[in-house]
């Protein structure tokens, strides 16, 4: 307020202060597109895009600053990016990143406010898994080595009542191995003789150990039945098929 000689007066005000003790508020950090949960994978050969929702209540963000990296709040993978305060998205394809078969990545977004504090948001592991498991073996039979108790394959068996395979050794170094599908035909790369059935990984207690399943009755007095294994990863659209001609004769008692 001022006031001069006749008396007359006029008033200002400042537009305000708004204290800020606190960073922003990070609520999500998301990699798209991908599958998984608690680790990321990557199916695409094309570079993801990065999406946050960063806020400040108070004073409003200023900019954010994103890093690429082997590890959290690295950059080693790609040049850090300074980005404004209206930006909630990255395209990393726009960024010359590139990808290759078992890159491991995380994403990390700080988001600093107008009077400089931050908050960091960290993305979960991201894997790029472009390849399907590695095929292990399959063993017709339940026949095992005398005390060793390894199964060894068998050409001919008598029973008609039940069959049997173990296999062992699908692998996948990127995404795991989470579940197997089987199924019996009559000759190789038919599925006729029943339908295919899905096995979880997460069942069993020990990993590429032989498991026993017993598939259906037969009422045949000689038929050679094939087993088809599929191991399927964590990016479930990628999987390993293996056939094996079983050579299982059955003779009716």
């Amino acid at each position: 307020k001022a006031k001069n000689a006749r008396g007359d007066t006029v008033m200002s005000s400042s537009d305000g202060v708004i204290i800020d003790r606190t960073p922003p508020v990070a609520k999500s950090i998301q990699i798209a597109p991908s599958s998984g949960k608690e680790t990321l994978f990557l199916t695409s050969p094309s570079a993801p895009v990065v999406t946050w929702s960063i806020d400040d209540p108070e004073s409003g963000i200023s900019h954010f600053i994103v890093h690429v990296g082997s590890f959290p709040l690295h950059s080693d993978l790609l040049a850090t990016e300074h980005l404004d305060s209206l930006s909630r998205s990255l395209d990393l394809g726009q960024t010359n990143f590139t990808l290759y078969q078992g890159l491991i990545f995380y994403v990390t977004v700080t988001g600093i406010n107008m009077v400089g504090l931050e908050t960091v948001a960290t993305s979960q592991q991201v894997v790029v898994d472009w390849t399907p498991p590695e095929a292990g073996e399959i063993v017709d039979g339940n026949r095992t080595k005398p005390r060793a108790g390894v199964f060894i394959d068998s050409n001919y068996q008598k029973d008609n009542g039940m069959l049997f395979a173990h296999w062992s050794g699908f692998k996948d170094s990127e995404s795991d191995v989470i579940k197997y599908q089987w199924c019996v035909g009559i000759a190789q790369g038919n599925y006729d003789f029943c339908v295919v059935h899905v096995f979880f990984k997460s069942w069993s207690s020990q990993r590429y150990v032989p498991i026993i399943h017993s598939i259906y009755n037969v009422q045949m007095q000689l038929f050679i039945f094939n087993f088809f294994v599929r191991s399927c990863n964590y990016t479930y659209n990628i999987k390993s098929f293996l056939k094996r001609c079983g050579l299982l004769f059955f003779r009716h008692l």
